[in-house]
């Protein structure tokens, strides 16, 4: 009897220790860099999520559906700073992908993936919003991402939304693809892209938000 007994202790201590832990609980040497709470309210949502578009442009209205995830991935370099990343894919004519990237000092961001490009066929990747309570201005030799403020009563097809962030990043010319060209991106808590604008050589882009239903 004694001996079942000892064996139960040694399975259920094997069971727990072998047990996975948590998202990021087992960190790796180096500083650790999470997402923000605040972050994920502005960015991230859950499968069952939706978005209708409007086409300022051709007047044609289009939805983002959320299509899957969201997937995790966790930095593996030892004794380096550590990112938390987390993204999803949602089916759209013109939204691939949401890619939210932990950072130093809130300088966590969104790395947005859209098909609105200069070529109308390749997609583009880029920064396109900060930490809410961290907007910042930065450049490199081809890029600068720029905050445009925070903004109240801003009026989208009828709707009235406050503490709407708006973002906007150049590129420059003979850089990437060629010409210059510029996307300007509106947010607002817990609904996610309000207004997308680009301009490019072969003609401006205007995505307005009709409707939405989001689960986060």
């Amino acid at each position: 009897m004694k001996n079942k007994i000892l064996l139960l202790i040694i399975l259920i201590l094997i069971f727990f220790g072998c047990k996975k832990s948590p998202f990021h609980e087992n960190l790796l040497p180096g500083p650790w860099y999470t997402i923000p709470v605040e972050m994920k309210a502005w960015t991230m949502f859950k499968p069952g999520s939706y978005w209708i578009y409007k086409n300022e442009v051709t007047g044609i209205s289009d939805s983002s559906n959320y299509k899957y995830g969201p997937y995790y991935e966790e930095d593996k370099c030892i004794n380096c700073p550590q990112y938390q990343k987390i993204w999803y894919f949602v089916t759209s004519p013109f939204f691939v992908k949401f890619k939210l990237i932990g950072g130093a000092d809130s300088n966590a961001r969104l790395e947005l993936t859209t098909r609105m490009h200069i070529d109308g066929s390749k997609t583009l990747t880029y920064n396109t919003l900060m930490h809410p309570d961290n907007l910042i201005d930065s450049s490199d030799y081809c890029t600068t991402y720029r905050s445009l403020g925070v903004f109240n009563n801003f009026v989208v097809n009828g709707n009235v939304f406050n503490n709407v962030i708006g973002t906007r990043v150049d590129r420059r010319a003979n850089c990437f693809y060629g010409d210059a060209y510029y996307y300007e991106t509106y947010f607002a808590k817990n609904i996610g892209i309000l207004k997308f604008h680009s301009h490019m050589s072969t003609g401006d882009t205007t995505m307005t938000l009709v409707k939405w239903h989001t689960i986060q």
